[in-house]
């Protein structure tokens, strides 16, 4: 963790003010080692990198442990990506566009693997369409990244995996329509189980 601030640390201390020109032929390495106007600094891709990491490495131990906890540091790291893709060079980075949407990945995994199934009515719609919005978010950015032309991802799988989330969803569709039939007061059921227990604590 303590690298991941320091990177961070480097990232907001070294500005990247300066344009680099191909033709001058430098004593040092400014573009490697503070970056440029047009060139992303080395570090900030390995902070980048090693976040994601860390927030994959958080989202294993939610689950092992069985306890989720209110901060998601994936959801901030989202965020802090989102800024640094406002200017260049960043928005040209191609690797950056990448993290960005392995980031929108791990999330809409998550979303559709902790589905909460007694949700109801318009709190169930809010969070399928949180799913599918970060489904198609890294869709979109894989495309960006593409498009950049010099990094290259195995697409296709990517584009598998994002797929199999949102069937995921939709077979739990399938499964309480299919309950809802052989039991058409399931629902009312779920209801009467939440009111009674608050009964039985009360």
């Amino acid at each position: 963790m303590k690298s991941v601030e320091f990177l961070e640390w480097m990232t907001s201390v070294y500005s990247s003010r300066i344009k680099f020109t191909e033709e001058v032929n430098y004593q040092t390495a400014p573009v490697f080692s503070k970056g440029s106007k047009n060139h992303v600094p080395q570090f900030t891709i390995t902070m980048l990198w090693q976040s994601l990491l860390n927030c994959s490495k958080h989202q294993e131990e939610e689950l092992d442990m069985d306890n989720f906890s209110e901060r998601d540091p994936l959801q901030n790291l989202i965020e802090k990506i989102s800024e640094l893709l406002l200017g260049p060079p960043y928005m040209e980075a191609s690797e950056i566009w990448f993290i960005y949407a392995l980031c929108h990945t791990i999330k809409a995994d998550k979303l559709s693997s902790q589905f909460n199934l007694n949700l109801t009515g318009s709190a169930r719609d809010i969070a399928t369409i949180q799913v599918f919005q970060h489904i198609q978010s890294a869709k979109t950015f894989l495309q960006t990244c593409s498009s950049k032309g010099d990094f290259h991802f195995p697409q296709r799988y990517i584009e598998r995996q994002l797929e199999s989330f949102g069937q995921r969803l939709q077979e739990t569709d399938d499964q309480l329509r299919n309950g809802a039939k052989e039991d058409p007061d399931v629902f009312d059921n779920l209801d009467t189980q939440a009111y009674s227990s608050e009964d039985s604590s009360s």
